[in-house]
């Protein structure tokens, strides 16, 4: 196995570790946060660290607003919104459940492709 293919495992392993961690850490913060709250204070924190990036790059690429508006709207849509919806279920059950629930995603997501994309599911 070549070092670049370990390496990637390795991030692979962390990300599911970090993943499969998060939702017993973030459940007894509910006790003293709301869902909003919690999510105002993740982006707040996550806004304060991507800000020079953004400005990095605004200042090297000179992006149009108009052609910005559409990214950031897809991006509150497809990411924002969902973590949202997470983070209320996440309230009103226990974080066993949800991950439980979570882990089905990928079941969902294949049977999606199928009725709505019209894919063929393979054996692989």
């Amino acid at each position: 196995m070549s070092k670049n293919r370990r390496l990637a495992y390795l991030a692979l392993l962390y990300n599911a570790l970090i993943w499969g961690a998060a939702f017993p850490i973030i459940k007894p913060v509910f006790e003293f946060l709301t869902p909003l709250q919690y999510l105002y204070f993740r982006y707040l924190v996550a806004g304060v660290v991507s800000f020079p990036i953004f400005i990095a790059f605004y200042i090297k690429k000179h992006p149009k607003v108009s052609k910005m508006v559409k990214p950031v709207l897809l991006e509150l849509a497809g990411l924002a919104l969902p973590i949202i919806i997470l983070y209320e279920g996440l309230s009103r059950t226990s974080a066993l459940e949800a991950s439980l629930i979570g882990s089905t995603g990928p079941i969902f997501v294949v049977i999606g492709g199928i009725l709505f994309l019209r894919e063929r599911e393979t054996h692989r």
